[in-house]
């Protein structure tokens, strides 16, 4: 089964080296001439954003539907690489029965990236056209700020004001801001093409699975 970065942070897990890091040191260790394959942040498939499980963009959209999220802390101007699970698994399968070669195969939008205020507005929008269908009120698209903002003005106001439900909400989003503070593209083998489609599709098959918490 494949395990990411975002699903460990997703449990709250905390690690003494970068997740990512850790378990390809690890894998080094075991297996000669490995082939290892990074992906980002992974949502559904192309066709219809069937995805087994939710975690990284999808934590961000309960943030939003909850209401425990005051702002998104990323910069608007940076790329939001996100993947489709089907492009993923193309490159595995293609490599899964070949020897281990020893390299690294960084499967990624890159420059190809949308950014993140495109991809925030996707998200909202997408959102915002399934609850319509359902006659429920749309959302507004939550503004972005930078870190240096987040932490300089907001984040200590947020302490004193918000809830305890509201402040874990929080601090599992503050995992995934490197992810949203891009402002180089990702260096990258396989590139992937026509991501901002796949992120509205996510969207809907996840408000469609999880659809008490998108009607909230």
């Amino acid at each position: 089964e494949l395990e990411t970065a975002a699903d460990a942070v997703e449990r709250g897990e905390a690690f003494e080296e970068p997740f990512d890091g850790c378990a390809e040191r690890l894998a080094r260790e075991r297996f000669k001439n490995l082939t290892i394959v990074r992906p980002p942040l992974i949502v559904g498939r192309r066709l219809d954003g069937r995805a087994a499980r939710f975690a990284g963009m999808y934590t961000v959209m309960r943030g939003i539907t909850s209401s425990v999220v005051p702002v998104i802390v990323g910069e608007a101007g940076g790329y939001f690489d996100v993947i489709p699970v089907d492009d993923l698994a193309s490159v595995i399968a293609g490599i899964v029965r070949s020897p281990g070669t020893g390299q690294v195969l960084t499967v990624a939008g890159g420059t190809g990236a949308p950014t993140v205020e495109t991809a925030v507005g996707l998200m909202t929008s997408a959102l915002n056209e399934w609850r319509l269908e359902r006659g429920l009120e749309e959302f507004d698209e939550p503004r972005l700020v930078s870190r240096d903002s987040w932490n300089r003005f907001f984040l200590p106001f947020a302490r004193s004001e918000l809830s305890a439900r509201q402040l874990r909400v929080i601090e599992l989003l503050a995992n995934f801001e490197s992810y949203l503070a891009l402002t180089e593209p990702l260096p990258t083998t396989h590139p992937v093409r026509d991501i901002e489609p796949c992120i509205t599709a996510a969207v809907r098959y996840w408000a469609g699975i999880e659809s008490r918490q998108a009607s909230l």
